[in-house]
């Protein structure tokens, strides 16, 4: 059976992503991260498994064969969170890997309406960004990173800490 699709780009929706609607009627959609492309196998395969599981799926991806998550946008989530809000769903989980698995984590912390976040292996790092620069820590040292004033559409801070520090540091 043939998985039906409906395609998004960042030119014309604020976003590269894939919505897959599941033939069963459900009000639930799982943001997936999965990988370098919103509709290869990888994709295809996580969004039949999550609609087995009773989700409509949005995959997204910075760009077709794009694995530059690492200055992905945070805006782009707010433009997909809209979009499967319009599409009925009142339930938004997200989930992602080792850099995707971080992202998916400071989307959820940026976007309250994502209630159900899934970080595979996230980076063991935390990083906090402004306008002016990027200051990344791990192993207990600081590293600033100057960047480009266009880097950053506006000020924000990400928090990223794995569970074990969570724990750790309540």
């Amino acid at each position: 059976m043939k998985i039906r699709k409906e395609l998004f780009r960042v030119e014309k929706d604020g976003f590269f992503g894939a919505y897959f609607q599941n033939p069963v009627e459900t009000n639930r959609c799982i943001i997936a991260l999965l990988g370098d492309d919103i509709d290869d196998r990888m994709a295809v395969s996580g969004a039949k498994w999550l609609q087995g599981r009773n989700c409509n799926v949005m995959t997204m991806a910075p760009a077709r064969k794009d694995y530059g998550y690492h200055s992905y946008p945070l805006e782009r989530f707010e433009k997909a969170i809209a979009v499967i809000r319009q599409k009925g769903n009142r339930k938004i989980g997200i989930v992602g890997a080792s850099t995707t698995g971080m992202l998916a984590l400071a989307a959820a912390s940026h976007y309250p309406e994502i209630t159900l976040t899934i970080a595979m292996t996230p980076c063991d790092f935390i990083i906090m960004c402004t306008e002016q620069s990027c200051k990344v820590f791990a192993n207990n040292q600081a590293k600033t990173l100057h960047l480009p004033l266009a880097w950053c559409a506006t000020p924000m801070e990400i928090r990223i800490v794995t569970m074990s520090e969570f724990h750790k540091n309540g």
